[in-house]
C-alpha cells in the first residue's frame, strides 16, 4: 500500500514539474512575442510609404537574418535548453517577421498596377532573406570558431 501511494505522490510531483515546463516555455513564447510584435510595429511606423512596401522588405531580411544567427548559435553551443529559442525564435522573431503581409504587399502592388515594383518586391524579398540568413549564420560560425 505505501508502495502505491509512493509511486501515486511521485506520478503527481512528475506531471506538476511538466506542467510548470510547459507554462515557462509558454511564457518564453509570450514574452518574446510581445517584443517581436512591437519592433514590428516601430519598424513599420518608421518606413511609411505609399508605393514599396519596404518595412515588411526589411522586416522579413533582417528576421532572416537574426534567424540565421540564432540557428547557428544554437547549433554550434549545441544548447538544446529551448529558452533561446522559445524567446527569440518563435516568440520575437515569429511576431516580428510576416510573410503573410508579403503576400497582401504584394497583390497591392499588382493591384495598382505597379508590375515592375511587386516583380521585384516579390524576387527581392526571399533571396535577400536567404541571403541574410546564410550571413547570419556565416557571422557566428566564424565568431564560435574564434571563441
Amino acid at each position: 500500500m505505501k508502495l502505491t501511494c509512493y509511486s501515486y505522490d511521485k506520478l503527481v510531483i512528475i506531471n506538476i514539474k511538466k506542467l510548470l515546463v510547459t507554462f515557462m516555455h509558454l511564457l518564453y513564447v509570450m514574452l518574446g512575442g510581445f517584443a517581436g510584435a512591437i519592433s514590428r510595429y516601430i519598424v513599420d511606423t518608421l518606413f511609411i510609404t505609399t508605393t514599396f512596401p519596404v518595412a515588411t522588405l526589411l522586416t522579413n531580411v533582417a528576421g532572416s537574418f537574426l534567424l540565421g544567427v540564432l540557428f547557428a548559435y544554437v547549433d554550434k553551443k549545441r544548447s538544446r535548453n529551448g529558452i533561446v529559442e522559445r524567446l527569440f525564435g518563435i516568440g520575437f522573431l515569429g511576431s516580428f517577421t510576416t510573410f503573410s503581409t508579403f503576400s497582401i504587399d504584394a497583390l497591392l502592388l499588382l493591384e495598382s498596377g505597379q508590375f515592375m515594383q511587386a516583380f521585384f518586391y516579390v524576387l527581392g524579398t526571399p533571396l535577400l532573406s536567404i541571403v541574410s540568413a546564410y550571413i547570419g549564420i556565416k557571422v557566428i560560425t566564424k565568431r564560435v570558431r574564434s571563441s
